[in-house]
């Protein structure tokens, strides 16, 4: 399995039968849309930073687009679907189902033939600080985000993630707030690997999640710069 990040919380996911590509807001290189393989775009819910437009534009037959049911005005094309919260599908022998969010739209959970992915959208520990953001309760940002976790170790029945894309978002201003949501998933579910996104061009950040996890037995994927590719 081979994953590409394509900016902020885009990536590319290659496995041995399937190409995922979530959240793209940015160019997708050529080489995975003229893939052979069966392309499934995911688009987690409408803020402009997840959802481009400029999804619509791919000519490739092979790509089905799979929506959280937030986003609206779709062209029509083939091989559309918009999914909400807590729903079961399966695309081109992918097993996908939906968990909430912590804001809009959802989260996925997708077991390919030899991977469990989840990917978390806006699915995030909000901790930000009361003091400036006064109309937000922080315990109840905690609150839901474990409860959802809670719903998908639950559905996972003793399964293991092998690849966890979970926010680390650097405007979060509690002490330390930006590393909960990974720190928490880590502790909570154990994945093989957590990959950070949500970064907003502050690759240090991902630095900070692995200093703050020194005993962790789960792999930070250590991306530096746009369309770098690393290999699971």
């Amino acid at each position: 399995m081979t994953i590409t990040y394509l900016h902020h919380s885009g990536f590319v996911v290659e496995c041995d039968n399937v190409i995922l590509i979530f959240d793209p807001i940015v160019e997708i290189p050529e080489k995975f849309l003229n893939s052979s393989k069966p392309v499934i775009i995911f688009v987690s819910h409408s803020h402009g930073d997840h959802y481009s437009s400029s999804i619509w534009k791919y000519k490739n037959t092979n790509i089905t687009y799979v929506l959280s049911s937030d986003i609206f005005r779709l062209p029509k094309k083939d091989k559309v679907i918009k999914i909400g919260e807590n729903e079961s599908i399966t695309v081109n022998d992918c097993k996908i189902h939906t968990f909430g969010s912590t804001d809009q739209g959802v989260s996925f959970l997708i077991q390919t033939e030899k991977e469990v992915i989840f990917f978390a959208g806006d699915l995030n520990w909000w901790a930000w600080d009361p003091k400036t953001r006064p109309h937000i309760n922080p315990q109840v940002e905690e609150d839901d985000y474990k409860r959802i976790l809670k719903d998908l170790k639950t559905y996972l029945n003793g399964k293991i993630i092998d690849v966890a894309f979970v926010p680390v978002d650097p405007r979060l201003d509690l002490p330390g707030g930006e590393l909960f949501a990974a720190q928490y998933f880590i502790d909570y579910l154990h994945p093989k690997e957590l990959v950070p996104m949500h970064f907003w061009g502050d690759f240090n950040v991902i630095k900070r999640l692995k200093k703050s996890l020194p005993n962790t037995l789960t792999k930070i994927g250590m991306f530096t710069d746009q369309n770098q590719e690393v290999e699971i």
